[in-house]
Parts: C-alpha cells; structure tokens; sequence
C-alpha cells in the first residue's frame, strides 16, 4: 500500500493496485505532496521534488503523493539547508530546536516526567504552539495547539507530534504506542493524516494534536541516551515505526479503523454502494477515498463485500426467498449470490440458512 497520510498507509495507485498488496513495506506507506508545500513552501517543495524525481526514483509524478520516507528526508533536508525548523512563512524556529527538546526530555527519570518536560521546552523554544499534559486514572495525554490556525499549521503540528512520538520511542528503548490519537478536522484535499501509522484511533475533531498513552507507561523508565546522537535515529525509529505497522498488516491483524471508514460503513448500509456516490458524500475524490481507505489495509470494495456478507447473513435468518434477498443485496441473480456465499460461508444459501445461526 504506498499511502498518502501523510505519513500514511496508502496503496501504490502507481502500480494500478486496488486492494492491499499481498507483501505490505515501509515503502507502502505515502504521503500526499502537498503536505511537503504546506511544510517547505512552493517553490522549495517544487525544487526538492524536481531533485526527488530526478535522483531518487521516487516517480512522484504518478499520483499526488511520496513515499513517507522521502516525505520525512525531504523535511529534514529543508530544515538543515535553512536553518530553520519552521515552516515557510511561519514564525521564526532556530534549527536544532527539536534536538533540544528531546535533551530536555531525556533528563527526565520516566516517560511521564519526559512528557511534563516536553511540555516546558516546547514553551520556551516553540512560542508559536501551546502544549499541556493531562492526566487521568487509565491515560496520559500530550496536546499540541498551533496558537495561529491554518492547514499548514496542522499539518506542522503533525509533523512536530510524528517526531516526538520517535524520540518517545528511543528515550524509552520500547515500542511504545498510543491507545489513541485526536488531530484536527481535516481541510478541503488534506483528509488524512501522518498519525494514523500509530495503528491507534485517529478521531478527527477540533485543532491540533492529542497523543493519548496508557497510565502505565508513564512510570516506564527512560534509557540513558545522548541527545546529540538523535538525529542519526530519528530516521531510523521511523523506519522502525513503519515497519512494526507494516509487520501488523501483513501479520493481517485487525487495524484500528478511523471514523471516516465507519462513514463509509453507515453510507454502505443505507444503499450507497457506488464508490463515486460514496466519495462524493463524504466531499471528496474517489482517489482520496480510496488513498485513506487503504491506510487502514482495505478498499472500497472490501468494505462493500463486508456489508454485503453482514447483510445476507441476517436475511438468510428470515423466511424471505433467495430471489428477494439477491435483488435487496445488489445481486443480478440468486446464481450470483449462490457464488458469494459459497465464498463467504463455504456453502450455498440455502445449505447455510439450514445449518446457520438463528436470529432471536
């Protein structure tokens, strides 16, 4: 899957592919390219990319997105070549800020002493955004706020939010993941986001970012690391954060499902079931739909065959003929969903509805 989410699991539309791949890898996962505009600015976007295309291989001219790899190599080159850690016409960021922040964090004796440290750094060298931790009896939460909204600011945030996760990562020597992840409502063409390759929840809702941990990892201890060896890692503890998700799709263990896919769900279930109409209500292109679908390991017509197979199952359970319940699914005839239920049950209709579970 070569995802868009920014930093995203989506899959290769350069490779034609229409559901998930059989061998799912880092290089699966895609980000869309103008999350790079919205990081660097247009014309450094554009220079970089005219670079990527020429020298990396990345063929971003296929689709509308990057390989997240390149999209994170990408950044980290505009912010060593500019000295700066801001984004285009942001506010002024030196570079070498982050690197701070993780110093300040890895003084900490544990993962929540980490997180309240993040959080005073961030308001020294980070004056644009607002950060807090809360807590409560199952969860910690760290929340990040662009104090001046706009699409280039979230997607900065999500960006900034990405990288704390890593250093998280590498101060505490674990693979420490959150229970959960709330990001801002999504702007027009931007309906994904980078976070959703923390196989946690994403909801969407408000501004900014909010990383939800278990209460039991904060007392975890941190490692002792020199801060100055971070950047050789940031890298790598992404790469290693992709892979541990690429590992859980091709282990095909459940992925956490975002609410946009349970939209897409209830949109099935009331008799929306061309992919168009579906995107269409969901304001957005079918490509976009099929990009976000695809982070989370299915596609339109996975979800489609699911509703349908929920939905034969049940009538199968009442008295109502094969020829109605064919009509009522979407079948050209009881021939057609004879085959499907074979597939989905491993028996005919009328064999399964013999042999089925009742309804009460």
């Amino acid at each position: 899957m070569r995802f868009a989410a920014i930093i995203c699991g989506k899959q290769a539309v350069d490779r034609g592919m229409k559901s998930r791949p059989e061998h799912f890898s880092v290089e699966d996962f895609r980000v869309p390219r103008d999350y790079l505009r919205l990081i660097a600015g247009k014309a450094a976007s554009e220079a970089m990319l005219a670079a990527t295309n020429d020298n990396a291989g990345d063929n971003a001219g296929d689709d509308d997105s990057l390989s997240s790899i390149t999209f994170v190599n990408l950044c980290l080159h505009y912010f060593r070549s500019t000295y700066r850690e801001s984004l285009a016409n942001g506010p002024e960021v030196r570079f070498g800020a982050f690197g701070l922040i993780v110093s300040a964090a890895g003084q900490g004796l544990s993962f929540a002493d980490a997180l309240e440290r993040t959080v005073g750094a961030i308001e020294i060298l980070r004056p644009e955004l607002s950060a807090k931790v809360t807590s409560n009896p199952t969860s910690l939460a760290l929340s990040l706020e662009p104090r001046q909204g706009g699409p280039a600011a979230e997607v900065g945030v999500e960006f900034l939010a990405m990288s704390l996760q890593c250093a998280f990562r590498w101060l505490t020597g674990r693979r420490l993941r959150p229970v959960q992840v709330r990001a801002a409502e999504p702007a027009a063409r931007h309906e994904v986001s980078m976070l959703n390759i923390l196989a946690c929840p994403v909801v969407r809702r408000g501004t900014g970012v909010t990383i939800y941990y278990d209460r039991a990892d904060g007392a975890r201890p941190l490692q002792p690391q020199k801060y100055d060896c971070w950047a050789s890692k940031e890298l790598p503890e992404f790469r290693a954060l992709l892979r541990e998700f690429a590992d859980k799709i091709n282990r095909h263990e459940h992925v956490a499902e975002s609410p946009l896919v349970a939209r897409v769900d209830e949109l099935l279930t009331t008799g929306v079931h061309l992919e168009a109409e579906v995107a269409a209500r969901l304001h957005m292109s079918p490509a976009s739909l099929r990009r976000h679908l695809s982070e989370y390991g299915t596609s339109f017509r996975a979800r489609l065959d699911r509703m349908k197979r929920d939905t034969v199952e049940a009538l199968l359970q009442t008295d109502m003929p094969l020829e109605a319940i064919a009509a009522d699914t979407g079948f050209s005839d009881v021939r057609s969903l004879r085959r499907a239920c074979v597939r989905w049950f491993g028996s005919p209709p009328a064999s399964y509805r013999r042999s089925g579970p009742k309804g009460t």
